[in-house]
């Protein structure tokens, strides 16, 4: 049952409901009793996540919603009371978290309409939502201190909002100015004819016009200004506010550098695997389509839940390390680390120049051609070199093997927020979850996202449902030149005219015999291998 609490929020549940039986009455069921109540209401959707309109406003629609998971997760709050069985609760909370969701359903639905009426009801509910946020911070009973740390608490989904407030009545004015559809779903694919303009105009269709077009050269200087960043922050007498504060700015540093890196990891695997390259983010156990739909339905949520988990670790982690680094540097004697550092510096020497050596006789000495080919010269050195330097390389690899240690624990701290990046070995990434989503992740938003398969799908319709569209041989000059997009429009037309299709195998047909006849006369010798010859003088000789 509800809480007493929460009893007040039952009539929200049922507007949000209603709205969403509004939006289901202005589409129609394609194949469960279309003809009943002439196929309405239909079925919605909150997002359709394989397209990429309105990919900003999806984005402040789930920031919007942040307050649900802190409800549920942080606070432990269920708007539906159990006291029963720990298993009971579980499947409570997946109830209560629909319910929550239901919150933000008209507004996602809105986004996806794409219409008039859409925008319009998604517009009245986003302001709603808005007042309702303004008036709940304005009503918290506390001091200033307190007023201020929630309102930068609630500052992100706040600021959500009011983009989405923005955004959603500017789309209204923009589609009731251009007279587009009042009920009509438009951001979803329609049985509305399109034209050979809007396909080559499109992102798939410039995309598939860059491949067929010949690349031109390009040269393209980066100019990257680095500025040297010298932060002085004096003794550090362990101070726990300047722990908190370094470790803040690092977890938030290495936070925008998960984002922008997944965001850039997500472009260049996507491109690749337009080309036909996954090797980049290849799994070495073949996944199956359920598990890759399965993957895709999970990437959202665990992404986001991965970033927020690698950034409280890291805060955590950074804070103990500036922590204890203070410490240290308060308790100890600056003098004891001026003693390790005349202690070490001959061994780094001696290595760095070890190496330096052995580079250079590898180079110059162990290898032929000045170490252009692996191929050994010399080779009683090279033994010799190889059995001498195995006692020092044993002792060193200690050190070594610290190190390599603590690379895998730096580098797993600082990607362990991206999903696009496995922390494990090869061969073992099949037990990465996160990777393993991201990948299937992938490979279902490209196979349904692929600019080349769009095209081809779009122009197989367009030709046929428009026959009289398809270019004849009178227009194929004026085709081929337009480039682009247009020069499949040539090997449609083949397909799908029989007529169009027989007269090139014939001027191909033509084409090969005289060719024949060309290079026979060129080369009489070759007039005895013809089959013609071969089989008259084994008739003959019969």
């Amino acid at each position: 049952m509800l809480k007493p609490d929460n009893v007040e929020n039952l009539p929200t549940i049922v507007k949000q409901m209603v709205i969403t039986l509004l939006f289901g009455l202005t589409k129609k069921r394609r194949s469960v009793l279309p003809a009943i109540l002439n196929g309405r209401p239909g079925v919605v959707y909150a997002m359709n996540s394989l397209t990429r309109h309105s990919k900003m406003s999806y984005a402040c629609a789930f920031g919007a919603a942040a307050h649900v998971v802190h409800v549920i997760v942080i606070n432990g709050d269920s708007i539906i009371e159990y006291n029963g069985h720990r298993a009971g609760k579980a499947f409570i909370n997946i109830i209560a978290t629909f319910l929550y969701g239901m919150t933000f359903l008209p507004v996602f639905v809105s986004l996806t309409m794409g219409s008039i009426f859409g925008y319009g009801v998604g517009s009245l509910y986003v302001w709603m939502l808005t007042a309702i946020e303004i008036f709940r911070l304005a009503q918290c009973e506390t001091n200033f201190e307190g007023r201020v740390l929630l309102v930068f608490r609630n500052l992100p989904p706040l600021l959500c909002l009011l983009y989405l407030s923005i955004s959603l009545p500017l789309r209204f004015v923009r589609f009731v100015r251009n007279h587009r559809p009042w009920f009509e779903w438009t951001n979803e694919p329609s049985e509305v004819l399109e034209n050979l303009d809007e396909i080559r105009k499109s992102y798939d269709g410039s995309y598939v016009g860059g491949i067929l077009s010949k690349p031109v050269s390009k040269t393209v200087r980066l100019s990257i200004p680095v500025k040297a960043l010298v932060c002085s922050t004096g003794n550090f007498c362990g101070d726990l506010y300047l722990s908190v504060i370094l470790a803040t700015t690092t977890a938030l540093v290495l936070f925008i550098f998960s984002a922008c890196g997944l965001l850039t990891s997500y472009r260049t695997h996507a491109l690749e695997m337009y080309k036909g390259n996954s090797v980049k983010i290849h799994l070495s156990v073949e996944s199956s389509p359920v598990k890759d739909c399965v993957n895709y339905i999970k990437y959202g949520g665990f992404q986001a839940a991965y970033m927020i988990w690698a950034f409280m670790i890291q805060w955590l982690v950074f804070f103990l390390v500036f922590f204890l680094v203070g410490i240290l540097i308060k308790f100890f004697d600056v003098n004891l680390i001026k003693e390790f550092v005349n202690w070490t510096w001959p061994y780094l020497l001696t290595f760095v120049v070890i190496n330096i050596t052995i580079w250079l006789l590898s180079a110059f000495f162990f290898l032929q051609d000045r170490g252009e080919h692996l191929a050994l010269d010399n080779r009683g050195w090279f033994f010799n070199c190889v059995y001498f330097f195995t006692f020092y390389f044993l002792f060193l690899g200690l050190f070594s093997c610290v190190l390599r240690m603590l690379t895998s624990m730096v580098l797993g701290l600082v990607y362990l927020g991206r999903l696009d990046k496995t922390i494990l070995v090869k061969n073992f990434e099949v037990l990465d979850i996160g990777f393993n989503t991201y990948v299937g992740f992938m490979k279902t938003d490209c196979a349904h996202t692929h600019p080349v398969a769009i095209v081809f799908t779009r122009l197989m319709l367009l030709a046929a449902r428009r026959p009289e569209a398809e270019p004849s041989n009178d227009n194929y000059e004026e085709i081929r030149e337009a480039g682009g997009v247009l020069r499949l429009i040539p090997f449609l037309s083949a397909v799908m005219d029989p007529m169009i299709k027989l007269q090139m195998n014939r001027r191909s047909l033509a084409r090969r015999r005289w060719h024949l006849l060309y290079t026979l006369h060129r080369n009489p010798s070759l007039r005895s291998l013809r089959k013609g010859h071969v089989d008259t003088g084994s008739q003959s000789q019969e």
